[in-house]
C-alpha cells in the first residue's frame, strides 16, 4: 500500500509535534504490526502499561497509615475528656502502686469532681450536710480547687453569696490557709476587674468579701479600703472625658452594693470610720456630679444607714454557724503582693501521697469522730446483719403512714412552672389563664407572691374595699407597704389588720393623702422614699364609683369624678414614673374595672373615667409602650362586681350627694 498522499503528508507534519512514541506509532506499517504481534505472543502477554498519576496513586495506597498517638485523656493539661465516677473508680482499682503518678492523677480527678458537686449543692437548708461531706474529701490537697469552685459559682449566682460565705467561715475554723487563699485570690480579681474596667468582675469579687467579712474570715480594715478606694475614684474629677464619667458612676455603684452587703457589720465594729464614710456619700450627692440613678442609690444607701440596715442584716441566724472565739481572722492589704498560688488549680505528683493522706485521715477522723483505720465500718457492716430484722419489722409498721416529702420536691418543680409561665406569656391574662388550669395545691397560692418579698409597694386608697384586702393579702406575702388614704382612722385599722396577717411593725407606713390634692404628692412620695429607701410598685388604687341615669348627670359631677379617678391617679404616677426611669425600671399597677372594658347602666361618668384609664388611647396604655424600653411596666387589674363600701360613697347625678346604699354581691358556685 502507498500511504504517500497529501493527507499522509498533512498527517507526517502533525507528528513531528507529538512525543516520539506516539510519533512510531503512526510511522508503522501493517506488516510490521503483525510481526511485532507474532513476536509478543511468544513472548507471553505484554506487561500492562499504567499512567504516571496511577502509578503515583497506587503507591499512595499501599504506603502505610500513620496513626496518631493514642493520648491518655488524663495527661492531658485540663483534664481531658469527662470520666463518670464509676469508670474512674474501676480504674483507680486496677492500679496497686498508690504512689504512682497515674494513680495520684485518677485520685485527683475524683477529687476535684467531688468538691464541685458540693459546692453546687450547698444551700441554707444543707450547709450542715455539705461541710461534713467537704471534710470527708482532703480539702487541705484540693484548696485550690475549693477556692476556685467556690468563686465561679459565687459569680454565677451572686444571690447565695451569702451561703458560700457561710460555708468558708466553717472550713477557716479548721483549715485558715483555705480563708487566706479565697481572700487573696479574690483581692486579686478586683484588682483586676478595675484595671479593665469590669463591673461584673468587681460586683461579685467585692460582695464575697463583703460577706467575708460579716463572718469575720476578712477583717474590718479590708472591707474600709475596698470602701475608700472606691469612694476616693468616685470624687476624682481630674478626667473629665466620657469614659471617666462612667468610671465614676462605675464606682458608685460598687461602694453602694458593697456598702449595702456589709454596713451593719462595719457599724458594728468600726462606727467612727463609717461616719466618715457617710460624711463622703453627703459630700458626693450634694456635688450632684453622678447620674441620677446613681444618685438615688447613694440617697437609699444614706436612708438605710440612719435605720441601721435592718433590710440587709449581716449574717442571717441560720448561717451564724461559728463562734467568734473559733474564727481566724485574716488581713490582706489592697495594694500589697498577694500570691494567687494558681499551681494548686492543677495536678502535681506528690512523693509522699499515702502519709499525707493518712495525716489527712487523722485529722478528719479528729473533726468528725471518726475512726481512721476503718474498723468503724467493718463493725457497721457486722451488725447489719442482726439488725435486719428490726428494719423489716419497722418497715411494716410504717407501710400505713402518709409519705411526706421533705425535699420540697414538688414546691420547686411549681415555682419553675410559674416563673416559666409568667415569662413565655405575652399578655397578664393570657399568664393567669395558664395558672389557673395548673394544678394549684391547697397551701401553694402564696407561692404565687414570693417575688414580692421585700418588694416596697405604695397602695392609695387602702383605707377600704379593694384597696385593704390589697393590703391584707400584701403583707401576707412579706411586702413591705405604705398606705395612703385621706381616712387616717380607718389606716390605723388596715394597718393591723396587716400586722395580725403576719406583717412586721417596720414594714408599714402609713401616709395619709388626698388625691386630688396634688400639691401634696412630692412631700407624700418624699416620706415613702426616706422611710423604705426605694419604690418598687404603685398601686394605683383611689377612686369612687357613681350611680344615676345618665341624661340626669351633671356635667360637675363628671368633672369632679375625672379628677379623682383619672387625672390625681396620672398626676402620682408620673412623678413616681421619673423615679423609675432613674433607676432603671418599676411596676405601675392601676385598679380599673370591668366597666372600662363595656358600657354598663346607671354609671355613664365612672364608666367613662375607667374607659380613659385603659382604652387604646388611655393615658397607662400609652405609659406601657413608652416604658417597655426603660423596664416599667403596667398592669392593669379589672374586678368585677365585689362587696365592698364603694357603693356608699358613690357619686349620684348631683355633686355633693351621696348614694349611702350598701349591695352585696353574692356569687353561687354548683
Amino acid at each position: 500500500m502507498d500511504y504517500t498522499s497529501d493527507s499522509g503528508a498533512n498527517r507526517n507534519t502533525r507528528d513531528h509535534r507529538r512525543p516520539a512514541r506516539k510519533q512510531f506509532k503512526t510511522d508503522k506499517t501493517c506488516s510490521d504490526r503483525s510481526t511485532e504481534r507474532n513476536t509478543r505472543d511468544d513472548r507471553g502477554p505484554a506487561p500492562k502499561r499504567s499512567r504516571p498519576d496511577e502509578s503515583a496513586k497506587n503507591d499512595k495506597i499501599a504506603a502505610p497509615a500513620i496513626k496518631k498517638p493514642v493520648v491518655d485523656p488524663l495527661q492531658t493539661r485540663t483534664g481531658g475528656a469527662y470520666i463518670p465516677p464509676a469508670k474512674l473508680r474501676m480504674m483507680q482499682a486496677e492500679i496497686s502502686d498508690k504512689s504512682s503518678a497515674a494513680f495520684q492523677r485518677l485520685a485527683w480527678e475524683a477529687l476535684k469532681k467531688s468538691i464541685n458537686g458540693l459546692v453546687n449543692k450547698v444551700n441554707v437548708s444543707n450547709i450542715g450536710v455539705i461541710v461534713r461531706e467537704l471534710l470527708k474529701e482532703n480539702v487541705v490537697r484540693g484548696r485550690g480547687i475549693l477556692c476556685q469552685s467556690l468563686m465561679q459559682a459565687q459569680s454565677f449566682s451572686l444571690t447565695f453569696t451569702h451561703v458560700y460565705a457561710a460555708l468558708v467561715a466553717v472550713l477557716n475554723s479548721k483549715f485558715p490557709q483555705i480563708g487566706l487563699l479565697l481572700l487573696n485570690r479574690l483581692i486579686i480579681q478586683f484588682r483586676r476587674g478595675i484595671r479593665r474596667n469590669d463591673k461584673s468582675i468587681c460586683l461579685s469579687s467585692s460582695r464575697f468579701i463583703a460577706h467575708l467579712m460579716n463572718q469575720q474570715v476578712a477583717h474590718e480594715v479590708v472591707a474600709l479600703e475596698i470602701l475608700t478606694f472606691l469612694l476616693e475614684k468616685v470624687q476624682d474629677a481630674t478626667d473629665d472625658s466620657e469614659l471617666g464619667d462612667k468610671s465614676r458612676n462605675s464606682c458608685a455603684e460598687l461602694a453602694a452594693a458593697f456598702l449595702r452587703e456589709c454596713g451593719q457589720k462595719l457599724q458594728e465594729l468600726s462606727p467612727r470610720c463609717m461616719v466618715r464614710i457617710f460624711e463622703s456619700l453627703k459630700n458626693i450627692i450634694n456635688e450632684g456630679k453622678l447620674e441620677e440613678r446613681v444618685k438615688y442609690m447613694f440617697e437609699a444607701i444614706w436612708t438605710e444607714g440612719r435605720n441601721g440596715f435592718k433590710d440587709n442584716p449581716a449574717i442571717l441566724e441560720e448561717l451564724d454557724l461559728v463562734e467568734e472565739d473559733d474564727q481566724v481572722t485574716h488581713v490582706a492589704e489592697l495594694d500589697g503582693k498577694l500570691d494567687s498560688e494558681d499551681i494548686l488549680n492543677v495536678f502535681k505528683h506528690d512523693p509522699e501521697f499515702e502519709v499525707n493522706e493518712e495525716k489527712y485521715k487523722e485529722i478528719r477522723a479528729s473533726l468528725l469522730g471518726e475512726s481512721s483505720d476503718g474498723e468503724d465500718g467493718e463493725d457497721g457492716s457486722e451488725s447489719s446483719g442482726s439488725d435486719s430484722d428490726d428494719e423489716e419489722d419497722e418497715d411494716k409498721e410504717n407501710a400505713g403512714q402518709d409519705i411526706l416529702d421533705q425535699t420540697e420536691s414538688n414546691m420547686l418543680a411549681f415555682r419553675r412552672t410559674i416563673y416559666l409561665t409568667l415569662r413565655s406569656s405575652l399578655t397578664v391574662d393570657e399568664a393567669t389563664h395558664k395558672i389557673l388550669k395548673g394544678n394549684i395545691k391547697p397551701g401553694w397560692e402564696m407561692e404565687l407572691g414570693n417575688k414580692l418579698q421585700g418588694q416596697v409597694i405604695w397602695i392609695t386608697g387602702a383605707s377600704r374595699g379593694i384597696g385593704e384586702a390589697y393590703a391584707i393579702v400584701l403583707a401576707k406575702s412579706g411586702a413591705k407597704l405604705a398606705l395612703s388614704a385621706r381616712d387616717e382612722q380607718r389606716l390605723q385599722q388596715v394597718k393591723q389588720k396587716c400586722l395580725d396577717a403576719g406583717a412586721r411593725e417596720e414594714d408599714i407606713l402609713l401616709v395619709p393623702l388626698d388625691m386630688v390634692k396634688y400639691e401634696d404628692h412630692e412631700q407624700a412620695f418624699n416620706k415613702v422614699l426616706q422611710y423604705f429607701g426605694k419604690v418598687s410598685v404603685l398601686l394605683n388604687n383611689a377612686g369612687r364609683s357613681q350611680r344615676a341615669r345618665w341624661d340626669d348627670i351633671e356635667l360637675s359631677v363628671d368633672k369632679e369624678l375625672f379628677e379623682l379617678n383619672v387625672f390625681s391617679l396620672v398626676a402620682l404616677a408620673r412623678r413616681v414614673n421619673k423615679y423609675f426611669r432613674t433607676v432603671g425600671g418599676g411596676h405601675h399597677v392601676v385598679t380599673s374595672s370591668t366597666l372600662g372594658k363595656f358600657g354598663g347602666p346607671n354609671s355613664a361618668s365612672y364608666t367613662a373615667s375607667k374607659h380613659a384609664l385603659h382604652v387604646c388611647v388611655g393615658y397607662f396604655e400609652s405609659l406601657r409602650v413608652e416604658g417597655l424600653k426603660d423596664n416599667i411596666s403596667v398592669t392593669m387589674l379589672c374586678p368585677g362586681p365585689v362587696e365592698s363600701e364603694l357603693l356608699q360613697h358613690a357619686f349620684t347625678e348631683k355633686l355633693g350627694q351621696v348614694l349611702l346604699v350598701i349591695i352585696k354581691f353574692e356569687v353561687h358556685t354548683s
